[in-house]
Order: C-alpha cells, then sequence, then structure tokens
C-alpha cells in the first residue's frame, strides 16, 4: 500500500559451497522498513527452495620455466626448472598442483613442449586451470647422448696389409 514504506528480503543459501548441477538453494524471505506493526499488515512466504548450479572458479596457470636442453634419453619427458607458485585458491581450501612437460618427439632437436596441469586435494573438483595462449609456443632442445668408445680393443701391432683401419680382435 502506498506509503507503508515495506520491502522485502531474500537470502538464498547453498548447502554447501562446491561445485555442482542443480544444486538445492533454500531462500529465506523476510519484510523491513516501516515499523513492525506495518510489517505485521503483509505476509510473505517463509521459505522456498529452489535450484541452481555453481561452475568451478578459473585459475591461471603459473608460470612453468623449462630446462634449457636435455640429453636424448628416449623419452619425451622434458625437465622442468621452476614453477611458480598457484594463486586464486580461496583461503583454508587444500588444493595442490602437478605440472609435467612432454616433447612431440624424443628425438635430437628443438621439439614443441607441451604442458600437463593437473590439480590434487579436497577441494580441487572446485577449481579449473586457464591456460594462456598468447605464449608463444614453448620449445625444447633435445641434444645427442655421448657415447664412449668403451669396450673397443685394438691391437697395438698390426702386418701391414694395405688398409689404414688398425687390426681388431
Amino acid at each position: 500500500v502506498p506509503g507503508d514504506n515495506v520491502f522485502p528480503s531474500a537470502i538464498a543459501r547453498y548447502l554447501d559451497p562446491n561445485v555442482g548441477v542443480a544444486k538445492p538453494v533454500t531462500v529465506t524471505y523476510s519484510l523491513y522498513g516501516g515499523d513492525m506493526l506495518v510489517c505485521n499488515n503483509y505476509i510473505v512466504p517463509p521459505t522456498d527452495t529452489l535450484t541452481a548450479d555453481i561452475t568451478p572458479r578459473e585459475i591461471v596457470a603459473p608460470a612453468v620455466i623449462l630446462a634449457n636442453s636435455k640429453i636424448y634419453d628416449g623419452s619425451v619427458n622434458y625437465p622442468i626448472v621452476n614453477i611458480d607458485n598457484l594463486t586464486g585458491i580461496y583461503n583454508g581450501d587444500s588444493v595442490t598442483l602437478d605440472v609435467t612437460a612432454t616433447t612431440s618427439s624424443c628425438n635430437v632437436g628443438l621439439r614443441p613442449v607441451t604442458l600437463w596441469y593437473t590439480l590434487h586435494g579436497h577441494q580441487s573438483f572446485n577449481y579449473t586451470i586457464a591456460i594462456d595462449t598468447s605464449i608463444t609456443p614453448l620449445l625444447g632442445n633435445i641434444l645427442a647422448r655421448p657415447l664412449g668408445a668403451q669396450g673397443a680393443v685394438v691391437r697395438t701391432v698390426k702386418t701391414y696389409d694395405g688398409f689404414i683401419t688398425p687390426a681388431t680382435q
């Protein structure tokens, strides 16, 4: 009614703060403004139950520093020298990050490197990693593996045979 200065208020609460689809939300209504005698002239529903989604919080992938190079070892794993701290996690949430790097090939040469991010911990499912696609492609340098000539036995004396190769046993 004009002049009563009564306003409805609603407080909505999820049952828990975790990510999910069609999660129950309880809405509690009340009135404020005017004086209580005027508010008593109006009725609001005590509660209502709705559903709503909670989507994962997107956090930016931390900077990763790769080794300058690696010696050929037959694997596509590439060494990581440093990973910046994970930021954007709410205080009290148990979330850790593992990062692995792999090359497109295990063979010698400059190879594109792909970073793989995995979140762990009790609240890890509430977060997702956003990867900065503006970063130029990462390259890893795979160097040839040096081999020694161990095990070769060469005679120190040879009979002339017209060849420049030494005699072997």
